[in-house]
């Protein structure tokens, strides 16, 4: 029997999504105390076999960069159990990276083909960014797309957690030191603060966003009951 048939996804259902608006700024430690990181850039997706159920965290802050968030988080449900090579393993890195590249996109395809109104809708909301030196992106697809790579050079950088600890000066707080490094070499200063150049001045709206994250859910559970043979 196949892994995908030894799988019953029959008691998933909307009941058991589990959805939280995150409305405070992440704390950071250390070195990264420097950097002024977003709420927006904080989320989670994640199916839960055990329980059958559906969490999705997303920032309540500004409208464009809250939903870029989102729709990333949102490619993170049910990813695992559709594609077996996507499984987590928390001690490689390369699953990390393939995991979140994966996420970025099908959480892209997923508004795509189930909410292409909201994205209409983002794209209008897009044209109310201050334009200025924003000329290699203009569109929302272009934001994301954006984001999107920087996030994964960020993910790329965490390469060095990975590593042995005799592979790194001294181990424990070094690593994430040399992390803070590497971040810095790719040029996340200049990203945050570009990034915040994307506020529209809107907070994004709660009961929207919720039913945004109810409507690409309802599409995943469809998948994940068709897994059943």
């Amino acid at each position: 029997m196949s892994e995908l048939e030894s799988f019953n996804p029959e008691q998933f259902s909307i009941d058991r999504l589990q959805i939280k608006a995150l409305t405070k700024t992440p704390e950071t430690k250390g070195k990264f105390k420097k950097l002024d990181w977003p709420l927006e850039l904080q989320g989670k997706g994640v199916t839960d076999e055990n329980d059958r159920s559906l969490e999705i965290r997303f920032p309540k802050g500004d409208l464009l960069l809250s939903f870029v968030t989102t729709i990333h988080e949102l490619g993170h449900l049910g990813q695992e159990q559709l594609v077996s090579a996507l499984k987590s393993d928390m001690q490689n890195h390369d699953s990390l990276f393939a995991q979140e590249n994966d996420a970025w996109q099908r959480g892209w395809d997923r508004i795509v083909k189930t909410r292409p109104d909201m994205l209409a809708f983002l794209e209008t909301k897009f044209k109310t960014v201050d334009k200025i030196d924003q000329n290699d992106i203009t569109s929302f697809a272009d934001l994301y797309q954006w984001i999107q790579a920087n996030a994964l050079r960020m993910v790329e950088a965490q390469k060095i957690l990975f590593e042995p600890d005799d592979q790194v000066d001294s181990g424990g707080d070094a690593k994430f030191d040399q992390l803070y490094k590497e971040l810095r070499r790719f040029g996340i200063e200049s990203f945050l603060e570009r990034y915040k150049t994307f506020r529209t001045g809107e907070l994004v709206d709660e009961d929207q966003m919720i039913e945004f994250i109810k409507d690409i859910s309802r599409s995943v559970i469809k998948e994940l009951n068709q897994l059943v043979v």
